[in-house]
């Protein structure tokens, strides 16, 4: 079935799928390539963008890991021992930059642009199986590749929204990157994979179903099995989104669908040793607990939702309202995208606590049932205007660049901060690497080490496996707390008794001293007889602990 669609591509198709790859190449390393173009002396770029820094260096001390040998990782973001995890994706990655002796960063976007060709190939494939027509089919590659929501009426309105608004009610088009395709291509290869495993497990479950197509099933359950054992997130989305389409052929045949009833189980089965995996960690670790509660990501506010998706879920109601003839005639099993849509969009406000994260392939069904309104409502006026055809190009020239600007914000963004010289985002201080470098050298895995400056126990164990007091806000345990500490620590010279007691208690071993850190460097290190520095370049100072050594 899918491969005659493939056969079936006619020319100026194949055309369009390499065009659309080309653009998605250019412009996914476009802010990579300005941004490290653009590295202030004495700086390093970290290889991300204003999206994620933090999550990326998370990812990179995972591929580092790998590297080095491991094949379960180690959380370097706290200083609890944690018990070492499954992260395939990552290790493998690491594995490949050991062979062929890339550093973490590179082989991160190596993969990713590797990925992009893919991801868009089996989406164009799904696309020719939903849409019969062939011009409707490039409309829906181009707006599903680079289209977005209408987050950017909210930036227009507040341009520093996220500095001044919760985080979470931040338009899923600037701050939820695997919610849309494009964002999550220039993002990061974890997203695209997630969202290229998603459609799979997804179509290919729904074949299953439909079709009670056993081969089918064995794809979508294995596929399935990966993708939860690389993100549990989606175990609402896949079941929920299947399950759903299950329940609607059982109302639509008025009988009980056993044989969709046992593809589905089937499915379900397959993903059985991922969950479970993820449920004993759940239970039996406790810093997998706690992390999982840290990992609050609610969904905004429903009129950011509706900012970031609506007017497209509108429009694809709308679509199978007022076209419902001919919907059924050049879009195969509109029911099963729209149990897609509906299913995501209640899925969001459901009592998860990674709600909106379960928006990731919503955009898929919108993208297809999207492209088939802006088609219909083009033909209604060709149909009744004889001059459309010269001025519909004023019309939809617009309207794509209502559904594109949100990405050019997004893209846009990052040579805005450079402008406005926020480095933090992007650059971390050179000397960085020298202290990581006599860390690796002169220090065991087991240390633990405590900073004044936040791009340090971010960037850390990116560039060093070794475990920091205070590194993340979801890797980090009781995280909040740390940075109170931190803050206490750094923010006054006084209280030596107290913070000799409290780098007792913790275990600390080492504190990283940068001497530039904005509001936390008060504290004077070099006047403590607990600390003694071993270690200095420029503004940075390594200091070891000395516990036999307190201040009287």
């Amino acid at each position: 079935m899918l491969r005659e669609i493939i056969r079936n591509w006619k020319k100026f198709e194949r055309l369009g799928l390499g065009l659309v790859i080309l653009v998605l190449l250019v412009l996914t390393w476009l802010p990579y390539i300005y941004l490290a173009s653009q590295t202030p002396v004495g700086f390093v770029y970290n290889s991300s963008t204003f999206v994620n820094p933090g999550d990326n260096t998370v990812y990179f001390s995972y591929i580092r890991q790998g590297a080095e040998g491991k094949w379960l990782v180690d959380n370097m973001y706290t200083s609890e021992v944690t018990l070492p995890v499954l992260q395939p994706f990552w290790i493998l990655l690491g594995k490949f930059s050991k062979l062929f002796s890339l550093d973490p960063p590179t082989i991160f976007h190596l993969v990713r642009t590797i990925l992009i060709p893919i991801f868009i190939f089996f989406s164009y494939l799904f696309i020719s199986y939903f849409l019969i027509d062939r011009k409707t089919r490039q409309i829906a590659l181009w707006f599903f590749s680079l289209g977005a929501g209408l987050g950017w009426l909210f930036v227009l309105a507040k341009p520093f929204f996220w500095f001044n608004n919760a985080w979470h009610n931040v338009p899923f088009d600037f701050f939820i990157p695997d919610a849309f395709p494009f964002t999550s291509m220039v993002i990061s290869p974890h997203f695209i994979l997630s969202w290229l495993l998603l459609l799979l497990t997804l179509n290919f479950g729904y074949l299953a179903i439909k079709y009670n197509n056993y081969f089918y099933t064995v794809i979508s359950a294995l596929i399935g099995g990966i993708l939860l054992l690389l993100h549990p997130f989606y175990i609402p989305s896949v079941f929920g989104i299947l399950g759903v389409y299950w329940l609607v052929l059982s109302i639509q045949r008025r009988t009980f669908f056993w044989s969709g009833t046992l593809n589905l189980s089937l499915i379900f089965l397959a993903a059985l040793p991922s969950v479970g995996y993820y449920i004993y960690l759940y239970f039996f670790d406790w810093v997998t607990h706690i992390k999982t509660i840290q990992n609050f990501l609610p969904s905004p506010k429903l009129f950011i939702t509706f900012l970031s998706f609506g007017f497209t879920f509108i429009s694809s109601l709308l679509a199978v309202w007022f076209f419902r003839q001919k919907i059924a005639q050049q879009v195969k099993d509109f029911s099963w995208l729209l149990a897609w849509s509906i299913t995501t969009a209640l899925l969001l406000y459901t009592p998860f606590l990674w709600q909106r994260r379960l928006a990731e392939g919503w955009f898929f069904p919108l993208a297809i049932l999207f492209a088939f309104l802006l088609v219909e409502i083009d033909k209604y006026f060709f149909a009744k205007y004889k001059d459309w055809s010269i001025k519909r190009w004023f019309v939809w020239v617009p309207v794509i660049l209502v559904f594109i600007m949100s990405n050019l914000n997004f893209l846009g963004l990052n040579f805005f901060y450079i402008q406005q010289k926020s480095y933090a985002y992007y650059y971390f201080p050179q000397e960085f690497l020298a202290a990581a470098n006599w860390l690796e050298k002169n220090t065991t895995p087991d240390k633990i080490i405590f900073t004044n400056y936040d791009m340090w126990f971010r960037t850390s164990p990116a560039l060093v496996t070794r475990r920091q007091y205070l590194g993340h806000l979801v890797e980090t345990v009781d995280s909040h707390k740390k940075y109170l500490e931190m803050k206490w620590f750094f923010q006054n010279n006084s209280q030596d008794e107290k913070k000799y007691e409290f780098l007792q208690k913790t275990g600390i071993n080492y504190i990283v001293y940068y001497s530039e850190a904005p509001d936390f460097n008060i504290f004077q290190p070099q006047e403590k007889n607990y600390l003694q520095p071993i270690f200095t370049q420029n503004n940075i100072t390594i200091y070891q602990v000395v516990l036999n050594n307190a201040n009287e």
